[in-house]
């Protein structure tokens, strides 16, 4: 990691509403505990599975494009997106001043998680494409 981002995550852990913990055993208690995801991902390519689990922990999702790449539209729009820094700080603010008004946000999120990526949505198709290929 670079000088100019230690530093300013250094910076960073003397405010009291941000952690960082670097490597953690198990994610889930701290996706129960936060108020919102946020994934500002400026380049990459495939699935983010971490936005996934997040979504599946119930958890209000600030996502950039790319970091929305590669998930189903239903997904997507279970989502906030935005793509310049004002406007991704934006939809943070908006999610931590009425978490309330995104519970049903953060509740269609873990729907999606259940019908689309689950090991059950998953396995369903291939294991039928199996047993097509094994037939024909």
């Amino acid at each position: 990691m670079d000088s100019s981002r230690t530093g300013r995550l250094d910076r960073l852990r003397t405010v009291d509403s941000v952690s960082i913990t670097g490597f953690v055993p198990a994610v889930e208690p701290y996706l129960a505990a936060a108020a919102v995801y946020v994934a500002p991902l400026r380049m990459g390519s495939g699935t983010r599975l971490k936005l996934l689990e997040a979504m599946a922990a119930g958890c209000a999702i600030v996502s950039t494009t790319i970091g929305a790449a590669g998930l189903t539209e239903n997904a997507r729009k279970s989502m906030l997106i935005a793509d310049d820094a004002d406007s991704f700080a934006q939809r943070v603010i908006d999610v931590l001043a009425d978490p309330g008004r995104w519970a049903a946000i953060r509740q269609r999120a873990a729907s999606v998680v259940r019908d689309s990526y689950s090991w059950q949505a998953i396995a369903a198709p291939l294991a039928s494409a199996y047993r097509e290929a094994a037939v024909g």
